[in-house]
């Protein structure tokens, strides 16, 4: 979201979109893969669903790892335990 909309919206806008819905309501409220798709849309236009698709069954070699990397992280592997 937030590289898509070149920094004006991020996860935040979303979760206050999907999850404060009907705020103070204590019963469970359900959702479908489409409740998240139309939110996203709502927040930030592109084919969500699609993207979430790839990622929720896709099979891609190796780990995801595209989104630790963007997010400043670096996954390493090392002979010796850490501390």
């Amino acid at each position: 979201l937030r590289e898509r909309s070149k920094g004006r919206k991020s996860l935040d806008d979303f979760a206050r979109a999907f999850f404060g819905v009907d705020d103070g309501r204590y019963e469970p409220l359900t959702y479908a893969f489409e409740d998240v798709v139309r939110t996203l849309n709502q927040i930030e236009p592109y084919d969500w669903a699609t993207f979430l698709r790839q990622r929720l069954d896709g099979h891609g070699p190796g780990a995801p790892l595209d989104g630790l990397d963007r997010g400043g992280y670096r996954l390493v592997y090392s002979d010796a335990p850490t501390e």
